[in-house]
């Protein structure tokens, strides 16, 4: 068996070429309601004939039912809670920059199901009375200042 010296296997790095090619691939696949999940990530792995190691990762992401891109920064939180005189539940998928949540009752509703009343988020069952109750407030603050003045 020939032994190498120092030199020949100096001589070899140099001759040498190594080489890594790593690739990212991410796309758009639809919304997250298809199938209920945020996001794929798949890695491979291999060495191509040529001897470079190569390393592809592919990034399957969906969007969020409001139609923002679902990411680590951007998950999923869970589906609208909010339901109907019929009693049918929204199933609408919520995200961080879709959700809100009802001041009086708690639950997650998506924007089709939420009033802004002022500076807080209430869902239409909600709304509605403290939208009364706004009014009845206002409306007897009135009377209390034509009985005073």
């Amino acid at each position: 068996m020939n032994e190498r010296t120092r030199k020949d296997f100096l001589d070899l790095l140099k001759k040498s070429n190594p080489r890594q090619r790593k690739t990212a691939v991410q796309r758009v696949e639809g919304k997250v309601s298809s199938d209920g999940t945020n996001y794929v990530k798949e890695e491979l792995s291999f060495m191509s004939p040529d001897l470079t190691t190569r390393q592809v990762t592919f990034v399957s992401s969906r969007l969020c039912d409001c139609g923002a891109m679902l990411s680590a920064n951007n998950p999923i939180l869970g589906t609208c809670q909010y339901i109907s005189v019929r009693n049918k539940v929204c199933e609408v998928y919520l995200c961080s920059q879709c959700s809100r949540a009802c001041e009086r009752c708690r639950k997650r509703i998506c924007p089709k199901h939420s009033i802004k009343v002022g500076d807080v988020f209430y869902c239409r069952r909600c709304a509605p009375l403290k939208i009364a109750a706004k009014a009845l407030k206002a409306f007897f603050r009135i009377g209390e200042k034509e009985n005073n003045g």
